[in-house]
Formats: structure tokens, C-alpha cells, sequence
């Protein structure tokens, strides 16, 4: 997660372009999508340098 964050930062994604990509990836695949799509914004906020969600 945080090398794939990092890589859409670099390519200039925007923290709400972030958000909404993880928070589609939470409802397209259920369960797991909840536990890793929490870890996916931790990992954001921590290159943000910010709380996002």
C-alpha cells in the first residue's frame, strides 16, 4: 500500500483522487476491502502529513 500511494503522489493524484480510489476498491470488494481500505487511508494520511478520511 504505501509503495503504490507513494507512486500516485509522484504522479501527482490528489488526496481526494486517493480517497476515492480506496473508498471504491472498500465497496467492490466487501469485507476485506474494509480492513485493508482503512490500512490504504493510514498509509495516505501518513504522506499527507494529515488526518483525510
Amino acid at each position: 500500500m504505501t509503495s503504490h500511494t507513494d507512486s500516485a503522489i509522484k504522479k501527482g493524484a490528489t488526496e481526494q483522487e486517493i480517497i476515492e480510489t480506496i473508498k471504491a476498491g472498500m465497496m467492490m470488494s466487501g469485507g476485506p476491502g474494509m480492513i485493508y481500505g482503512s490500512k490504504a487511508i493510514a498509509a495516505a494520511e501518513q504522506f499527507f502529513g494529515k488526518h483525510l478520511a
